[in-house]
């Protein structure tokens, strides 16, 4: 493993100071160093890796030590001593690993948390540390990103992220030192000990108030003083778009991150999450969709119904045998038929849904929203999707790709879906955008495990080795 790790996205961020800007770059022997916006060596060549300069300073690592320089190329705060560095996130703060325990220190060098703890986790606005987390004298701590204490330590050995102000987590007990759970105040500088009977759950802060499950039909909420500021319900659903599902005396409904009624608890069955500002669930054992409100907005006639997601939802009807699936819009049209057996689409792609993958029986064909028009029949056993817009997919157990604009870009005949994510990077950094017959051979030669035997090479054509 590296011991610097680079911010990929930054690699090309110069830093402007006195009118020049410097920039990494390395020489034929693959070392770093930096240049002015002319092409001028300012630091010298010198460094086995280098980060980009963020507010007055680069994390460099040479000879297996590892620090912190500025742009006279000079060491700051303790010089090149470290085993390890690496930039976290947009706060300007390093953390350092130093003879095997971890610490963290500022843009200037400057130790913002000694380089002693066995564990060190970041949030948003805060660190988390840990000493002796494998023994009985384990201590958890946390401060801000300028050092300042929010949890001192030994108030408690185990925590939940800090939110809300308000640390939940356990800790011994002061009169018998037993574990209890504790809540901790960062703004007060307060310690509560909770209720802590055998199985009671206290979850993390959000909104004002933290959700307590004392067993599988108690579910309640405490504020900030730990005080019980909420009905009983049999269930409570993750918050999601600021409102929890939640079940009362058998029969569901919805209430907001405040704590109040805004679907009264009158539904025999729901949806465990609201999603898209929509909510399914169930009247005489037939589903339709709901709004904040508490207004039916799309009709109660299907067998089964999922939430939305991107746009759209999927919807059931049942026979004694079988189940066909479609898609519904906002609006409660019917954008994919009830009739497949499967329909599949990218959650990880950025903007609208435009195509999915239905399945008639086992196979999955490409549906163009749009057109309505089918695609890549008679189909595939399996469809993935890498992020990118890209659907991997697999027959007969070997594996290809089919791009965002239903291209067939590497054809299935790879061996396997790791491959294949490996070809796409290839191309994506090559800039190519459909592969000629011979560049799929090169991939598939570059991915063969065996491509740098001897016995590889009786099998490469001449015209390939330039590759």
């Amino acid at each position: 493993m590296k011991k610097l790790f680079l911010c990929l996205s930054l690699v090309c961020s110069p830093l402007l100071m006195y009118g020049q800007s410097l920039t990494p770059q390395s020489d034929d022997a693959g070392k770093w160093g930096f240049v002015d916006d002319r092409g001028n060596t300012v630091i010298p060549f010198e460094y086995d890796e280098v980060s980009p300069f963020v507010d007055g300073s680069a994390a460099v690592e040479k000879q297996g030590h590892c620090g912190l320089i500025d742009a006279s190329g000079c060491a700051l705060g303790r010089g090149l001593v470290y085993g390890g560095i690496d930039l976290i996130g947009n706060h300007c703060v390093y953390r350092v690993e130093l003879r095997g325990k971890l610490g963290l220190i500022d843009s200037q060098g400057r130790e913002v948390l000694p380089a002693d703890c066995d564990a060190i986790e970041l949030g948003d606005d805060y660190v988390s540390y840990g000493h002796f987390l494998h023994s009985p004298s384990a201590t958890v701590g946390m401060i801000d990103y300028t050092g300042r204490t929010l949890l001192p330590e030994g108030i408690m050995k185990q925590t939940y992220p800090l939110s809300d102000g308000m640390v939940v987590g356990k800790g011994e007990s002061k009169t018998d030192k037993t574990q209890v759970w504790k809540l901790y105040d960062t703004a007060k500088g307060t310690t509560l000990e909770l209720p802590s009977p055998q199985g009671i759950v206290y979850n993390p802060f959000r909104c004002g108030y933290a959700l307590v499950t004392e067993s599988q039909k108690k579910n309640y909420f405490i504020d900030h003083s730990g005080k019980k500021c909420s009905t009983e319900y049999e269930f409570v659903g993750e918050m999601q778009e600021g409102h929890y599902v939640v079940r009362k005396d058998g029969l569901y409904g919805v209430i907001d991150s405040l704590l109040r009624e805004r679907i009264a608890c009158k539904y025999e069955e729901g949806g465990k999450t609201v999603s898209e500002g929509l909510w399914n669930t169930m009247i005489d054992e037939e589903w339709g969709y709901i709004d904040l409100l508490g207004r039916s907005v799309i009709p109660f006639r299907y067998d089964m119904s999922q939430p939305f997601y991107k746009g759209y939802a999927y919807v059931c009807e049942m026979t004694d045998t079988d189940k066909r699936f479609g898609l519904i819009n906002h609006q409660g049209n019917l954008v994919v038929p009830v009739k497949w057996n499967d329909i599949l689409y990218d959650p990880f792609g950025q903007g609208a849904v435009s195509t999915v993958w239905v399945a008639s029986g086992p196979l999955f064909s490409r549906l163009d929203l749009k057109s309505q028009k089918l695609s890549h029949q008679p189909g595939y056993s399996t469809v993935l999707f890498d992020g990118n817009g890209n659907s991997i997919v697999s027959s007969d157990g070997k594996w290809g790709c089919v791009d965002a604009e239903g291209k067939l870009l590497i054809p299935v005949s790879v061996g396997s879906e790791e491959e294949v994510l490996d070809m796409i990077e290839r191309i994506r950094r090559d800039g190519v955008t459909q592969l000629s017959p011979n560049m799929f051979r090169r991939l598939m030669i570059y991915e063969n495990s065996e491509r740098n035997t001897h016995a590889l090479s009786e099998k490469i054509d001449d015209s390939l080795w330039d590759y």
